[in-house]
């Protein structure tokens, strides 16, 4: 029967037959010795061959105090009885009064029985008494040795002969999740460290303060020159194999790394600690700034910490390493009188957080630092702020001051200052001074690879190409900078928003919706993670998708949310400038002429800041005057158009041409309108503008000179085409509500008694033609019938009648 069993193995032990066979064959004798260094699996193979024995049998490993283990002995042998196995485990833990009582003992065994004695060493007991009297048979390390058969199939790398000894090293590298524990540490040290001498111990703890070992970095850590590095990345590799991560020769298992540092510290304190000071300055000054911080990290010493923040901390907050400084703030949270560690933490709120406002007074304060090394920097973040408020103007002032403070550009708050200079140049409309300064800003980035950095110059140019009208080149870059966050590994919902929302911007400018809806949907997880704030952009683009897709009552309530965010929340100057336009755009379609007006009324009375964000509101507040049909001040027009093409803004240039032409009529100025827009296939400012805009592109069909123009006048025919489809939809409701009306009077159609209702109410043509969905062409035509069946000559004589009808 079982009384007493082995430990449970750490993981499954491997079939050892070879040394089966072995103790089988020594069993021949009463007594067995099994004796070997540690780490060669004496407990392992002999577990195996106790669970396969036949008879009685029974385990006991001698770690145990002297009267425990006595009784369990004791136990074990009246449990017993023929061909009953005994083994007594770890003999080299018994004192000399246990290897005495064991000895004493051995002879009651029953003549049958059997007992194998193992360990590292016999210690007290007398084996050589025993030999003697030919009652002994011996295995050692020998025996126990892996065959090369068992090598291969444990998947040991290396060579048997030289890693034999370690088996019991790999039992214990459980799963990489399995927790720590004493048995564990144990093992180690009575089976492992403390055969080792203190300089494999001290090259084991350089291995495992940081997660993975490189020459370079356990030069820094004091290992000595590159031979010495080479040298003890292969003692790491022969001593610690089995302890590393699987097919991963030096990346020690996050488990051990602790335990192995402690049993370094603990025979080398002095050693232990100048290998953190001096390691962490050594890869701090190689640039090697991820490693220092984990080296600061796992020691949990603040100091180390805030050594780290002050030297590297902005090269991460811009490089892939910005979570590691989220956890190195996170670890000295308590230090709040350290400037360098409050500029960092600042600039997290600013710059990642997207929270501006919980960083502004902090900013302020620490921009009157006496140390320039911090008021230069923070000069630079208090410009972003400001950027981020719309404060264009005091953004550039303090973003001049930090690029003078800075003189150099290899601090990355310079590229920083540089990159809200450009933002704030684009913003006032100075086009070529952006492009300047984005193109340097990017060389820096590149230079010192800070990732994050690259990717908001990326996202600029592509912005920056967008306001020149160039939609395919702003699309390149915002696809390069896509390609490079992917390449980083910081592919996120976060990390990909600006370049989703630009990319569905250029889409709908293409009438594209699917391929825009795609983009959406997948960026909306970037608004869960900044807040509903970062939604409105999104909804104003979903808005716009469902007017051009023709889905009013979708694009109804994106506007009702859109009006009531705009009353509510602060929100930016170029999103409120976006969101105009699907308002404008509603309105028109329902013919609502008030709403139009009242729309251009009040967005005309904010009081804005001049900007390229003003002009495109004053633009479209414009083209809600022209679907209101009233007369647009073309001067003022013109005036502003020649400012934006000299800025560079060729994309607003462009819109205020086409109101121009569509005021005009000037059928030369639409068709370079028209010719432009085909040029890169832009399509929606013809959609929304619709009707003012399809009588005169229905007439500029027939233009002579399209005919060697095949570009232009197939984007003119599918244009037309488009809008008329639109107006035919809309018709069957239009109609309808006509129906409802009193009945035209003899002689009328509908649609000429309903024009002239309209007459009699005094709207223009214009506003007719705005009101009905229609060409002005249309209208006119419309109105030269009713005035012949009616006989009527003037327009007075029309309103007199409409109101007698």
């Amino acid at each position: 029967m079982d009384t007493l069993h082995p430990p449970a193995p750490y993981r499954p032990d491997m079939p050892r037959p070879r040394v089966s066979a072995a103790l089988q064959a020594a069993l021949q004798r009463p007594l067995v010795t099994v004796l070997a260094p540690g780490g060669y699996g004496k407990t392992c193979a002999l577990r195996g061959f106790w669970h396969d024995w036949h008879g009685s049998r029974a385990w006991i490993t001698a770690k145990r105090e002297a009267a425990g283990f006595l009784k369990a002995l004791r136990r074990a042998i009246d449990a017993l009885g023929d061909d009953g196995l005994l083994v007594v485990d770890a003999i080299d833990a018994l004192d000399p009064q246990g290897a005495d009582t064991l000895a004493t003992l051995v002879d009651s065994l029953p003549r049958t029985a059997r007992l194998v004695l193992a360990g590292r060493s016999a210690g007290s007991l007398p084996v050589s008494l025993w030999r003697s009297q030919g009652r002994l048979s011996a295995l050692n390390a020998h025996h126990l040795a892996l065959s090369p058969d068992e090598w291969r199939s444990a998947g040991l790398e290396g060579n048997a002969d030289t890693w034999a000894g370690w088996w019991g090293a790999r039992q214990a590298t459980v799963h990489p999740d399995a927790a720590w524990d004493d048995e564990l540490a144990r093992w180690l040290d009575l089976a492992w460290l403390n055969d080792l001498s203190d300089a494999q111990i001290a090259t084991l703890g350089r291995a495992a303060l940081l997660p993975e070992s490189r020459p370079e970095w356990l030069m820094a850590l004091g290992i000595g020159a590159k031979p010495q590095a080479d040298a003890a990345m292969l003692q790491v590799a022969t001593l610690a194999g089995p302890l590393c991560n699987a097919g991963g020769g030096v990346r020690l298992a996050a488990r051990f790394r602790p335990y192995l540092v402690a049993a370094w510290r603990a025979r080398e304190p002095e050693a232990w600690r100048a290998a953190l000071d001096n390691g962490s300055a050594a890869l701090l000054a190689r640039g090697e700034h991820a490693p220092a911080a984990m080296l600061a990290l796992d020691a949990g010493d603040p100091s180390l910490c805030l050594s780290v923040i002050e030297a590297a901390g902005w090269r991460m907050l811009f490089d892939r390493n910005r979570d590691l400084l989220r956890t190195l703030l996170d670890a000295t949270a308590t230090e709040t009188e350290h400037a360098p560690r409050a500029l960092l933490d600042a600039a997290w709120k600013v710059e990642v957080s997207k929270l501006p406002h919980e960083a502004d007074a902090q900013v302020s304060r620490l921009c009157e630092h006496p140390d320039a090394a911090i008021a230069a920097p923070a000069r630079a973040l208090a410009a972003s702020i400001s950027f981020q408020y719309d404060g264009f103007a005091c953004a550039a002032g303090h973003a001049d001051a930090a690029l003078k403070a800075l003189h150099e550009d290899l601090h990355p708050s310079f590229a920083l200052a540089e990159y809200v200079a450009a933002g704030c140049a684009l913003a006032l409309g100075d086009l070529e001074h952006a492009q300047h300064a984005l193109t340097h800003m990017q060389a820096c980035a590149d230079r010192d690879r800070l990732d994050w950095l690259q990717f908001e110059a990326l996202h600029r140019r592509a912005a920056l190409m967008l306001e020149r009208g160039d939609l395919d080149t702003a699309m390149r870059w915002s696809i390069e900078r896509r390609k490079r966050v992917r390449i980083a590994g910081l592919e996120s919902a976060a990390a990909l928003d600006p370049s989703v929302r630009l990319e569905a911007t250029i889409h709908l400018r293409r009438l594209d919706t699917s391929s825009a809806r795609r983009l959406l949907q997948a960026g909306t997880d970037a608004a869960c993670t900044y807040g509903e704030y970062w939604s409105f952009t999104y909804g104003t683009l979903q808005t716009i998708s469902s007017l051009i897709e023709g889905r009013s009552d979708e694009a109804a309530e994106g506007v009702t949310w859109l009006e009531g965010q705009l009353a509510e929340r602060f929100l930016c100057l170029k999103w409120r400038a976006e969101a105009m336009l699907p308002r404008i755009w509603l309105r028109a379609r329902e013919a609502d002429r008030e709403r139009l007006l009242e729309i251009a009324v009040r967005a005309e009375a904010e009081p804005w800041p001049e900007c390229l964000y003003r002009d495109r509101r004053d633009l479209l507040c414009a083209a809600a005057r022209l679907l209101a049909g009233e007369a647009l001040d073309t001067g003022t027009l013109a005036e502003r158009v020649n400012r934006l093409e000299q800025g560079g803004a060729a994309d607003l240039a462009t819109l205020g041409h086409r109101l121009m032409a569509l005021q005009s009529g000037d059928s030369a100025a639409l068709l370079r309108a028209v010719r432009q827009a085909a040029a890169h296939n832009d399509r929606l400012d013809w959609l929304w503008l619709a009707p003012r805009a399809l009588g005169p592109l229905e007439a500029l069909l027939g233009d002579t000179s399209l005919a060697a123009d095949t570009l232009t006048r197939n984007f003119l025919r599918e244009l037309v085409q488009r809008l008329l489809e639109r107006r035919r939809d809309a018709r069957p409701q239009e109609d309808a509500e006509a129906s409802t009306d009193a009945p035209p009077p003899a002689g009328l159609t509908a649609k000429e008694w309903q024009i002239l209702q309209l007459i009699g109410e005094q709207l223009t043509n214009e506003q007719i033609a705005t009101r009905l969905h229609v060409s002005l062409a249309t209208v006119k035509t419309h109105i030269n019938h009713v005035y012949s069946k009616l006989g009527i000559r003037t327009r007075t004589e029309a309103v007199h009648r409409a109101r007698t009808l």
